[in-house]
């Protein structure tokens, strides 16, 4: 019989993610690491990207974009991290790491699970530099829903909302908008894009 010390069940289940712009999908994809987490006993974070080019794919500043996707999904709001020093993935399991939590089930939607597989495998090992080094007693992917692409939410992905905000679309952009977002918030959310990809600063 093995002796389970106190705090060594710990569970973090989460998810790192640009969500330039947020969309339905993402909805469901916090949906599905809330259900997993409240299944496999654990807690639950999801943190965002920092990364900001705002005439290419991440035009979103952080700040702005951490208030929205709370606005967004509030009943995920507790559980939405952002920050600058949360630049990178490692660094975020570095977080959750020295937050006392030791199994991490780190979620993606499955198309990307292969190209995530180090995620695992750094598990316990050193950068050259020594960053953002984190160690789990045990530590896995998992998938937060397949992209089916008859299924239109979960494959509104940030690339077709941001050509909808470019070219004005706003029929298109409503649908894959959050729906947690009334129509007032979804077109100041439309109309920033449109303008920051253009490179206005608003």
């Amino acid at each position: 019989m093995s002796i389970v010390l106190p705090g060594q069940d710990k569970k973090i289940y989460t998810t790192f993610g640009r969500f330039q712009p947020p969309t339905v999908g993402h909805g469901e994809n916090f949906d599905a690491i809330a259900k997993a987490a409240k299944a496999g006993g654990g807690d639950y974070r999801i943190y965002l990207s920092q990364k900001n080019t705002p005439t290419k794919d991440n035009p979103l500043p952080p700040d702005y974009k951490l208030d929205i996707i709370k606005a967004a999904f509030p009943k995920h709001a507790n559980n939405i991290i952002g920050g600058s020093k949360f630049n990178v993935i490692g660094a975020c399991l570095a977080h959750c790491m020295l937050d006392g939590y030791r199994h991490l089930i780190y979620m993606c939607g499955s198309d990307r699970m292969p190209e995530m597989g180090w995620v695992i495998n750094f598990n316990g090992k050193k950068s050259k530099d020594g960053s953002n080094y984190y160690q789990f007693l045990t530590a896995k992917l998992q998938s937060s829903g397949s992209r089916d692409a008859e299924k239109d939410t979960y494959t509104m992905s940030g690339t077709k909302m941001r050509r909808a905000a470019q070219s004005g679309d706003w029929t298109f952009f409503r649908k894959g908008a959050p729906k947690g977002l009334n129509d007032a918030q979804a077109r100041a959310l439309m109309n920033k894009l449109k303008l920051t990809l253009k490179g206005v600063k608003v």
